[in-house]
């Protein structure tokens, strides 16, 4: 039996991503509760609120953060090799006591061209560690803790009340 052309060329159909899991407001509050250090809290708070991808948060600056109309833009950072996902720019709701603490961490730590950056002045290329240490420290072993990977799911628990 001989089938037609177009039988052969036949391709299954890709299966359904399943949509993300996300905190519960007792386990972001355990995770808030356990920031010990101004920089833990500021990246916490900042992951939590924007929804950013980790090189997001990484490349973030002062001129991408607009008090004015509260938002914060994301943008390629081409001279440090940094390309957003698709080459979109886009702009992320700026919460008011987000914008307050990242004026406060920029008062405090002047000089900086990162908004996130190590001591060194450095972009972290860790930054998702901070979220885990935190896990770890509020004894948390929830589900939606870390992929299969062992990396924190923060982007999809974006929180925007």
């Amino acid at each position: 039996m001989q089938y037609p052309k177009e039988v052969l060329k036949f391709t299954a159909p890709k299966s359904e991503e399943k949509l993300p899991e996300y905190f519960t407001k007792a386990e972001r509050d355990a995770l808030f509760a356990a920031c010990r250090f101004p920089r833990e809290t500021l990246v916490y708070n900042l992951a939590i609120t924007l929804g950013l991808r980790e090189q997001e948060l990484m490349f973030l600056e002062e001129r991408d953060i607009d008090y004015e109309t509260m938002t914060v833009t994301v943008r390629s950072k081409t001279s440090e090799g940094f390309e957003i996902k698709d080459r979109a720019e886009r702009r992320v709701p700026l919460r008011t006591d987000t914008a307050d603490l990242i004026k406060a961490y920029w008062k405090a730590n002047p000089g900086f061209r990162w908004l996130t950056c190590r001591p060194d002045g450095e972009p972290d290329t860790h930054l998702l560690r901070i979220v885990q240490t935190l896990g770890k420290r509020a004894n948390l072993k929830s589900r939606v803790f870390c992929t299969s990977v062992g990396r924190p799911i923060v982007r999809h628990c974006c929180v925007r009340e």
